[in-house]
Order: structure tokens, then C-alpha cells, then sequence
């Protein structure tokens, strides 16, 4: 069951999930109202979720022509929804034209507090914070009521599952629990009281699932978001006194996002790719070959964030992120990349891209690095295009002694991308296809565990990498997980 749950999240885009997830809680408070077990009215509820999102629409739409740029509305839906969830829902003439305001500023922080094209605040957060420093609305945080504490852990679990982020989100649940949980012991609660006060009547768990872990305000490692989540989880559970106000949840989301932009301040970019070349490498798969404008700095089995302007984007957005095939010293940008049927926006427009356009390079970042010490035996496991954080790999090694093996999955032959180049590579590798080939360098076997340890005897000695779809990455690492003690490290990516 929980199986077939992560396979239907890796299927299902980022922003159709969050907008979806969110609209669900609404949802269920809407009916949840109707039955009188919330405070506020069905016509309060639907009266702030049309003045946000609407506003939130029309400014974004305003914000995009004044700043020349196509509009992302899927990013506008998720704010306005966001901010429906945080106020409390009214139909007061006077406190709907005021949430109007604050959706303004929500989604003109998209636009004016950026760098390099990119918001440094998490917009919901911002105008949270605004409104109430202003004292023009207060943000009550009413979502976080215990009736809908339920349906926010399963969509929460969704979103973080989905963004790979549930270290992170279970991180910050734990420590916010913990201290509001002393806080409230020292107060006279009992250790129970003080738990189910903490998880159902503060909004811990909705800040883990749908503010926190926004990725574009999220620093690039593992390391430096654990420190980011600590610092919010701690000023959101210990509120302060301040001269001209107190810290709330947004405050600490807030100086979480400095901190974040702090840390990958150096990643993000102001380096644009010039199309060169593109070359067909297996079935619907192709690399692009790009120069780039500065010399792009990064680690091999890093991935890159990059910006495409194109008419009519649909819900996934102008953004994507992609492994770097390229080795750090090469000269050139090359990406590998897979087209399915149907396409996004996205990558119908790079597919017809012509020589010598560009595009925006938005970030560079992520752990699925090689150990330092060159010593160290690994074993990568590759499925389909998640090969190409390995052909990144593999050519930055080249020139050493790195002993590596690799057991390369796909269905057919002509599914194998980098067939020739790995073929004439100096490390042990294999190619395992599901249909049947004549080909003697391949080997026709199942997608399992099982042919991995048939495969490499000494695989207990290796470090091990696996990079490919995410129902494959999840099942190899937790059969792997069964049989060595040697680290694991994975590859994943959003959908964003």
C-alpha cells in the first residue's frame, strides 16, 4: 500500500499537489462548518477564499506586465490559498478589502524583494508578517484546529514525501514539540496534555507541510536545511518579545528564509546558457550540449535549476530541475534529458529550442557528491535518465583510481542512454534491460536486489548510489538498507 501511495506522489506535479493539497483542507473545514464543528460560517470561508485568491490572481497578472515576465499563477493560487488558511475567515466588507491588501503584498514580494530573479521570502510568510506589524490583520493561524489535524498529517506526509523533505518536516515537528511540550509541562500540563496541545492546537504540522518546505526559500544540503528548520522550530516555540512586536510563525519562517539565503547565496546565479548542440543518446532521450556565459561552479552528481521563458506555461511552470551530465572542469554544460508523452510547456519548448538561445541559470546545489576520499569503492544504481548525475561521475574520474561498478536498469536496449560512452568506460559496468536482447552485453534480468548482489559480489564494501525514478530510488535503498551497513545516498527530484 505504501508503495503504490509513493508511486502515485512521484506522479503527480509539485504545484498540482500543493494547490490540491491545500484546497483539500479547505475543503473539509468548509464542510466541517456546514455541520457547525468550526467557529466559522460556510459564507465566512468561501467570502476570504474568494477575496485572496482572486486578488491574488489579478495582482499577479498586474505584477507580471509592470515586470515584463510571463505570470506563474500556479504560484499566486498556492499563496492566496495559503493565506486563506492562516486568517480568519469573515465576511466583514471592512477585513475582506484588508486581506486584499495583504495579498498584494504577498505577491508583489514575488517581484520586488528578489535576487536574481529569485524571491528570497516566502511570500505568504512576508505578508503574515507585514499585516501584523502594520496591525492591519492578524494572522490567526486557524487551520491548525484539532478537527482538521487528521487530513494535514496525510497531505503534509504527501508534500514532504513528494519534495523529498520529510527529514526535514519531521525535524521540525519533533523539536517545535518538544519545546512547546516543556513549556507547557512547566505551566502544569501533564506530558500528554502538553503533546496533543503542542501537535493539535498550534500549527506545527501545517507550517512543516506547506511553508517550510518551499524549496525555492530552502538552502541546497541536507546539513544547512536541518540547521534552517532548528532555527524556526526554536522561534516558533519559544516566542520573544521584541520592541515593536512578538515573534510569530512567520517571523521564524522569515529568518529561516535569510539564514537559507545566506547559505546558498553562492549557488544562486547570474549566468545565462547558450544553446550549442543536441544529440540523440537512446530512445526519446537526448543531450544538450550548452556554453555558458560565466564559468559554473559545482560538485559532479549536482543538479542545476534553470529558468525558460516560453508562451502559455502550463501548471508545472518555466523552471525545471536537471542532473548536470558535464564533468565541473569540462568547458561546456551538457544535459542529459528524457521527453514523455504528453510533454509540459516546458519541455516542448526545449525540445524545439534553436542553436544559440538562452536560458537562466537559477541555481546549482545538492548532496549526491562522491566521498572525499578517492579511495573509497562505490557501486552506483541507475535507473532509466537517472543515469546522468553517474555520467557526471564518471567523467570527473576519469583521470583517477575511483573504483566504481554500476548496475544500469532500463526496459529495452534503445531505452540505455550514454550506451557507447559507458561501453568504453574503464569501470565495471552492467546493463540490465527487462526485454529480452541478443545483444551479449547485456543481461536480461529483473529490477531488483537480487541482481544487484548476483551482479557484485563485494557490494557490502561499496558505498552505494542509486539515481532514477522515484518508486525505483525508495525501493532499491530500503532492500539495500536490509543487507549492508555501507551508506546509502540517493537522488530525487521534485517535480517543481
Amino acid at each position: 500500500m505504501k508503495d503504490y501511495i509513493e508511486k502515485y506522489i512521484s506522479m503527480i506535479p509539485m504545484y498540482v499537489m500543493t494547490i490540491g493539497s491545500v484546497a483539500i483542507i479547505i475543503i473539509l473545514a468548509l464542510i466541517l462548518s456546514v455541520a457547525d464543528l468550526l467557529r466559522y460560517t460556510p459564507l465566512e470561508i468561501i467570502s476570504s477564499t474568494i477575496a485572496f485568491t482572486v486578488s491574488g490572481v489579478v495582482f499577479n497578472k498586474i505584477l507580471s506586465k509592470l515586470y515584463s515576465v510571463n505570470p506563474n499563477q500556479t504560484s499566486a493560487i498556492i499563496t492566496s490559498l495559503l493565506l486563506v488558511a492562516v486568517f480568519g475567515p469573515s465576511t466583514n466588507i471592512a477585513t475582506l478589502l484588508q486581506y486584499i491588501i495583504v495579498s498584494a503584498f504577498a505577491q508583489a514580494s514575488k517581484y520586488i524583494i528578489t535576487y536574481r530573479s529569485r524571491h528570497i521570502f516566502n511570500p505568504a510568510a512576508l505578508a503574515i508578517f507585514i499585516a501584523g506589524t502594520a496591525q492591519l490583520q492578524y494572522a490567526n493561524w486557524w487551520i491548525g484546529t484539532p478537527s482538521l489535524l487528521p487530513i494535514t498529517i496525510i497531505l503534509s506526509y504527501c508534500i514532504l514525501k513528494k519534495t523529498n523533505h520529510l527529514y526535514i518536516g519531521a525535524w521540525f515537528v519533533a523539536i517545535s514539540t518538544i519545546l512547546i511540550s516543556y513549556t507547557d509541562i512547566q505551566n502544569g500540563a501533564t506530558i500528554q496534555q502538553a503533546m496533543m496541545t503542542s501537535l493539535a492546537s498550534w500549527p506545527i504540522i501545517f507550517i512543516a507541510g506547506f511553508m517550510l518546505s518551499e524549496p525555492l526559500t530552502l538552502p541546497g544540503t541536507h546539513k544547512h536545511k536541518i540547521i534552517t528548520a532548528s532555527i524556526v522550530a526554536i522561534i516558533t516555540s519559544l516566542p520573544i518579545n521584541l520592541v515593536f512586536f512578538n515573534t510569530t510563525p512567520a517571523f521564524a519562517l522569515l529568518i529561516g528564509n535569510i539564514i537559507a539565503f545566506g547559505f546558498a547565496y553562492h549557488q544562486r546565479h547570474s549566468i545565462y546558457l547558450k544553446l550549442k548542440d543536441s544529440t540523440k543518446i537512446a530512445n526519446n532521450t537526448y543531450e544538450y550540449t550548452f556554453t555558458s556565459s560565466k564559468k559554473l561552479t559545482f560538485r559532479a552528481g549536482q543538479f542545476i535549476e534553470i529558468q525558460l521563458p516560453h508562451t502559455h506555461p502550463d501548471i508545472r511552470g518555466m523552471r525545471r530541475y536537471f542532473s548536470i551530465a558535464s564533468a565541473p572542469q569540462d568547458s561546456e554544460i551538457k544535459l542529459g534529458i528524457k521527453f514523455y508523452q504528453p510533454s509540459s510547456s516546458f519541455k516542448q519548448a526545449l525540445r524545439h529550442l534553436k542553436p544559440n538561445t538562452k536560458l537562466r541559470v537559477v541555481n546549482t546545489g545538492g548532496d549526491f557528491v562522491l566521498p572525499n576520499n578517492s579511495q573509497t569503492k562505490l557501486l552506483f544504481i541507475a535507473g532509466g535518465i537517472g543515469v546522468t548525475p553517474f555520467i557526471s561521475q564518471i567523467r570527473d574520474t576519469n583521470n583517477t583510481n575511483q573504483d566504481i561498478a554500476m548496475a544500469y536498469f532500463n526496459k529495452a536496449k534503445n531505452d540505455i542512454a550514454y550506451f557507447n560512452e559507458l561501453t568504453k568506460s574503464k569501470h565495471d559496468i552492467k546493463f540490465i534491460v527487462e526485454e529480452p536482447s541478443e545483444a551479449t552485453s547485456l543481461i536480461h534480468g529483473t529490477f531488483d536486489t537480487d541482481q544487484i548482489i548476483k551482479l557484485f559480489p563485494d557490494y557490502k564494501e561499496r558505498e552505494i548510489y542509486i539515481s532514477g525514478p522515484p518508486s525505483m530510488v525508495s525501493s532499491i535503498e530500503k532492500s539495500m538498507s536490509k543487507i549492508t551497513k555501507k551508506p546509502i545516498h540517493t537522488d530525487y527530484f521534485t517535480g517543481y
